[in-house]
């Protein structure tokens, strides 16, 4: 490496010195890059410079790449960092993060159902309820990625954003996560969530592709979601299980209308759903009068979510087609939460009601990124 000597510079000082100095710092510039490419392969990622550009055919663009340019070779960084994060955006599309939001208020409405008791272990069945449903949404999709492919190969599978090995691994891995998070709470957790994989793997497999016992086994999975939270005491849940009923029929009203999202449904089935809606709000109603904590607001949201749901699926009975179809069930997933705060609200009060609804919000701005079926 040159060194400028004191002496060199006094001596030139004229215009001329300032081409010397340029022309020397160059090459001293050079040189160091030079020994610090042999270093490591790394460190030599870290010196890339932002004029350095690649050809479409993948070459490197030397018009304008400094001197060590081709022994650093070419790297697309920003291609690469644009396929990482739509490799991110496949999984999220794959776990459907809407969705998932909703089961947590599953398990804050059981947990007020079980008078709010062992604090310590609702962040555990909150975890499970995650794990449990996210599993169930991607083996959904690994079990259908035949019908996609034909239906909707926009989905991660079909369309080879995600490969299905890894899909059913990652679903594998949660439904077991799932489990070892409940049994982190109580054996009895263990036992409802041991309960609810068990019916997803049913429906993903078999049960979906059946009219009557597809919805069923849907909707009994959401309500041992819900029971899920109820959980932490045993005795409670002995007692008040049926409570869990009110989910059932609700998601297998939205679950069968939902079979009608791409080819469209039928009247009849939009009737059925309508009755289902309406003896749930007839037994969500009954709920909330016999409460003594939080009557009033229960009631009230009975009356949003008959508002929320009622006109949707009305419509879908006088016009059947498929984007109207798709309107109704995300409007069914997304009002689940209100059906599990006027649940909160019963056992708990308005303030926790609130808490219910707030993961309302948080899916329904996530529903705006990601679709909710």
């Amino acid at each position: 490496m040159a060194v400028l000597r004191p002496t060199a510079l006094r001596r030139r000082d004229g215009p001329s010195s300032l081409r010397w100095r340029r022309r020397h710092t160059h090459a001293d510039r050079s040189s160091a890059e030079l020994s610090f490419v042999k270093t490591s392969k790394l460190q030599t990622l870290n010196t890339l410079k932002p004029h350095r550009r690649c050809r479409p055919d993948g070459e490197l663009d030397t018009s304008l790449a400094d001197p060590t340019a081709s022994l650093r070779g070419c790297y697309n960084l920003p291609s690469d960092y644009a396929e990482n994060r739509g490799l991110l955006r496949a999984y999220l599309e794959l776990l459907r993060p809407p969705n998932v939001v909703t089961a947590i208020a599953d398990v804050l409405a059981g947990y007020a159902v079980a008078g709010r008791a062992q604090p310590r272990a609702l962040p555990w069945l909150i975890a499970a309820s995650v794990c449990l449903y996210a599993g169930g949404v991607v083996l959904n999709d690994f079990f259908d990625r035949g019908i996609d492919a034909i239906e909707r190969p926009e989905r991660p599978i079909p369309s080879g954003r995600v490969s299905a090995a890894r899909a059913a691994a990652l679903g594998v891995v949660l439904l077991v996560a799932g489990i070892g998070a409940a049994a982190a709470a109580s054996r009895v957790s263990a036992g409802v969530a041991s309960a609810i994989v068990a019916c997803v793997l049913l429906y993903d497999a078999r049960a979906k592709r059946h009219a009557v016992a597809g919805p069923i086994c849907m909707g009994v999975c959401r309500g041992l979601n819900l029971l899920l939270g109820v959980s932490v005491e045993p005795a409670v849940l002995g007692a008040r299980w049926p409570i869990g009923l009110l989910s059932v029929v609700y998601i297998a009203a939205v679950t069968t209308v939902s079979r009608g999202e791409v080819h469209g449904g039928r009247t009849g089935i939009a009737t059925f759903a309508l009755i289902s809606l309406g003896l749930v709000l007839a037994g969500l109603t009954a709920v909330a009068l016999d409460s003594s904590t939080g009557r009033f607001w229960a009631l009230v949201l009975v009356g949003v979510l008959a508002y929320r749901v009622l006109p949707p699926y009305w419509q879908v009975r006088k016009d059947p087609q498929p984007a109207v179809i798709r309107r109704a069930v995300k409007a069914g997933v997304l009002s689940l939460v209100l059906l599990d705060a006027i649940i909160g609200a019963a056992y708990a009060g308005p303030i926790y009601a609130a808490i219910i609804l707030a993961t309302g919000v948080v899916a329904g701005s996530l529903a705006r990124l990601f679709s909710v079926t």
